[in-house]
């Protein structure tokens, strides 16, 4: 899911749970989707494996 998606559901009403592999853009999105009064969750993950 990306950014655009998750406002959407959040001007929709739809609490969220985000995940992302960087902190900052997990962390833009949240406080965007915030702004709608839905609950919002966060979790940054990151797999030091090389692909």
């Amino acid at each position: 899911m990306d950014a655009a998606f998750a406002r959407q559901l959040a001007e929709a009403g739809v609490n969220l749970v985000l995940l992302a592999r960087r902190e900052e853009p997990l962390r833009e999105a949240a406080a965007e989707a915030g702004k709608h009064g839905v609950e919002v969750r966060t979790l940054a993950l990151f797999d030091p494996r090389p692909r």
